[in-house]
C-alpha cells in the first residue's frame, strides 16, 4: 500500500523519531490510515524508509494520544472516532483560541498581516485544486499564526495534543461535506475582524465555526457509523 508522505528525506525534524511520530500522525488525521485500520511496525518503516525502532516508539506516543491501540495477539490499529473527547477537544480550542484572538486583536504587524494573508491565499489555490490535504494544512497554520503572535506557543501545542480526535473530524467533514468554500469564507471575515479590531466579532466568528463543525459530528457518524465509537 501506498502513501504520500510528503517528505523525499526528513528535514525540520530535531530525531528521526519526530519526523517518524508526526508522519504516521499525519497520515491519521488526513484519513490515509482511517479508523479501524491494522497498522504494523514493518509497514510503516519501510512506507517511512527507517528502522522499526521509531516507529515502535511513535506507536508508543500515538497510543497516549489515543489514535492507535494495540490489542493482544492482533495487532496494532487505528482508533475510532471517539465523539464525547471531539466535543471536549472543540470546547478547550474554543475557550483558548477566543482568548487569543482577543489579545491579537488589532495589534498585527504589517508582516504578519502579509503571512496571513499568504496562508489564505495558499487556501484558495488549493480549493481551487481541490486538494483537502494542503487546504488543511494551511487551515492549521492560519490558527496557529495567532498563537504564535501571542507568545502562547505552548499553548497552540497542547491545543494540537488534545484535538487528536476532533482534527480528524475536521478533516472528515473537508472530505465529506466538502467544506472548502464555507471554511475559506470563515477565516477571511475572521482576519478582517481582527485587522479592523474587532475582537468580539472575531470571538464569535470562532464560536460559531466550532458550533458548526459539533453539528456536523452526528450526520457523519450517521453516515460512516463503521468509523466512531
Amino acid at each position: 500500500m501506498h502513501y504520500n508522505v510528503g517528505y523525499d528525506m526528513i528535514n525540520g525534524f530535531t530525531s528521526v523519531g519526530d519526523y517518524v511520530y508526526s508522519e504516521i500522525r499525519k497520515l491519521i488525521i488526513n484519513w490515509d490510515l482511517k479508523p479501524g485500520q491494522r497498522v504494523s511496525e514493518a509497514e510503516m518503516s519501510k512506507i517511512l524508509n527507517v528502522s522499526r525502532t521509531p516507529v515502535r516508539e511513535a506507536f508508543i506516543q500515538l497510543k497516549i494520544e489515543e489514535l492507535v491501540m494495540v490489542l493482544p495477539q492482533r495487532g496494532t490499529f487505528v482508533t475510532k472516532v471517539n465523539i464525547e473527547k471531539v466535543k471536549e477537544g472543540l470546547f478547550i480550542r474554543s475557550c483558548l483560541e477566543s482568548e487569543v484572538l482577543a489579545e491579537v486583536s488589532g495589534k498585527l504587524t504589517d508582516e504578519q498581516i502579509t503571512q496571513v494573508q499568504g496562508y489564505l491565499d495558499s487556501q484558495e489555490v488549493a480549493l481551487k485544486d481541490g486538494n483537502a490535504k494542503k487546504f488543511y494544512m494551511y487551515d492549521l497554520l492560519f490558527h496557529k499564526a495567532f498563537f504564535d503572535y501571542t507568545n502562547h506557543k505552548h499553548t497552540w501545542d497542547f491545543i494540537d495534543y488534545s484535538n487528536s480526535q476532533s482534527e480528524r473530524v475536521s478533516m472528515f467533514t473537508l472530505l465529506d461535506f466538502d467544506r472548502f468554500g464555507t471554511v475559506l469564507k470563515v477565516h477571511k471575515q475572521l482576519f478582517q475582524a481582527l485587522v479592523e479590531d474587532k475582537p468580539k466579532l472575531a470571538k464569535d466568528i470562532t464560536k460559531s465555526s466550532i458550533f458548526q463543525l459539533l453539528e456536523e459530528v452526528e450526520p457523519l457518524k450517521e453516515k460512516h457509523p463503521e468509523y466512531f465509537d
